[in-house]
C-alpha cells in the first residue's frame, strides 16, 4: 500500500480516534475503536507497518465517492444520466459540505431534500433524492457505509400536475408556422409515435419497416430504461417515412450533408416555432409525447397499450403520467340517461 500523506490519527466529536490515510488518490478513514490516544497510536503503527488488517468499513469523502460511482455509472448508464448524478452529488456537496460519507446525518440529508423542495422544486428534489440514495446504495455495497441512510430519509410526493399537451387547434396553429421541412416531419414524426427527441435523432433507418418502427439501444445511443420498443406506425406517417427512407441514410432523419441531428438544435427550433404561432408559451419538444399519449387515452386506447407503445417501466408509471385524465370521469357519468 502506497500513501501519498502520511497516515494519521485525529480525534472525533463522538471520543473516539480515527486513523486518516490516503490510497489511490482517495483520503479515507476508519475508526480506531479506541478513546485513549496511546491505544490509538498502537492502531496507528500497526497500520503502518502492514500489520493490521482492517476488518471494519473505510470511510471516503463524499467527492471521492462521485468520481468513482461517475466511473462506475459511465458503463451501463446514459450521459443524461451521469450528468444528472454529477450534478446531484455536486449540489449536495455545495450545501452540505465534503464530508466523510459516514458523516453525514438523517438530519443532513433531510436538510438538504428540504432545501431544495424550497429552493427549486418537489420534482428536482425528487431527483436529487433517487440519484444520491443510488451512490450511497453502491457505497453500501462496496463496505464503505454500514447504513444508507438516504433509504429512511424523507418522502419527496410530486405533486400532481395537469399533462401538457397540444390542443388540436394549437398543433394545427403550430404546423402552420413551421417551414423547415426537417422540424416540420419531425414534429409530425413525434406527434405519430410518442417517441423522445433523442430517439427519434438516434433511429436508424432500418429500424424502420413498413409497418413498424423498432425504438431500440445502438452502439451510439441508449435508451431510457435499456429495453427496446416496437411502434406501429400510422397511415398518415407513411408519406413522411417513405420520403426519408429514400435518402438511404444510416440514420432515417438528417441533414442535407447526411450528418447525424442534434436533439438540442431540434429543440431549440421548436420552441422558436411555438413563439412565432403564438401559442401556450410553456410548450416544448417534450409536449409532442404528452400529447400522443393525451389523445391516444382521450380517443379511448386502453392505458397498457398506451404504456408499451410509449416504453414505460411499467403501467402504474402511464398512470402517473396521465392522472389528471384518468380522473375525468364526465363520460362516465353521463352513461346514467333517464
Amino acid at each position: 500500500m502506497s500513501y501519498i500523506n502520511k497516515p494519521s490519527i485525529s480525534k472525533r466529536k463522538n471520543g473516539y480516534w480515527y486513523l486518516f490515510f490516503r490510497k489511490d488518490g482517495k483520503r479515507l478513514m476508519v475508526s480506531t475503536r479506541e478513546r485513549k490516544k496511546s491505544e490509538a497510536e498502537k492502531f496507528l503503527k500497526r497500520f503502518i507497518n502492514n500489520d493490521l488488517e482492517l476488518s471494519q468499513p473505510v470511510y471516503i469523502k463524499c467527492s471521492d465517492l462521485a468520481k468513482e460511482y461517475h466511473e462506475v455509472s459511465q458503463i451501463s448508464k446514459t450521459l443524461k444520466t451521469c450528468q444528472a448524478i454529477e450534478s446531484s452529488f455536486r449540489e449536495f456537496i455545495r450545501i452540505s459540505g465534503d464530508k466523510f460519507i459516514n458523516q453525514y446525518s438523517l438530519k443532513d440529508i433531510n436538510k438538504f431534500i428540504a432545501y431544495k423542495k424550497t429552493n427549486t422544486s418537489a420534482y428536482s428534489a425528487r431527483k436529487y433524492k433517487i440519484h444520491l440514495k443510488a451512490a450511497f446504495n453502491y457505497a453500501l455495497l462496496q463496505g464503505y457505509i454500514k447504513t444508507n441512510l438516504w433509504k429512511v430519509s424523507e418522502n419527496v410526493s410530486i405533486p400532481q400536475m395537469p399533462v401538457l399537451f397540444f390542443t388540436k387547434p394549437d398543433m394545427n396553429k403550430l404546423l402552420s408556422v413551421i417551414t423547415n421541412p426537417l422540424l416540420y416531419d419531425i414534429t409530425l414524426f413525434a406527434l405519430y409515435t410518442g417517441m423522445r427527441i433523442g430517439e427519434i435523432c438516434s433511429l436508424e433507418t432500418v429500424n424502420v419497416s413498413n409497418k413498424f418502427i423498432l425504438v431500440t439501444s445502438s452502439g451510439e445511443f441508449t435508451t431510457k430504461n435499456k429495453k427496446f420498443r416496437i411502434i406501429s406506425i400510422a397511415d398518415d406517417l407513411h408519406p413522411v417515412l417513405d420520403k426519408w427512407k429514400s435518402k438511404n441514410e444510416k440514420y432515417l432523419f438528417t441533414y442535407l450533408t447526411g450528418r447525424k441531428i442534434n436533439p438540442d438544435t431540434i429543440s431549440l427550433y421548436f420552441k422558436r416555432a411555438v413563439r412565432l404561432a403564438k401559442i401556450n408559451n410553456k410548450y416544448h419538444f417534450h409536449c409532442l409525447r404528452k400529447t400522443f399519449g393525451s389523445w391516444l387515452l382521450q380517443g379511448g386506447a386502453a392505458i397498457s397499450e398506451i404504456s408499451k407503445l410509449l416504453g414505460h417501466s411499467g403501467i402504474k408509471v402511464t398512470e402517473n403520467s396521465y392522472a389528471s385524465l384518468l380522473n375525468d370521469y364526465s363520460n362516465t357519468v353521463n352513461i346514467i340517461k333517464l
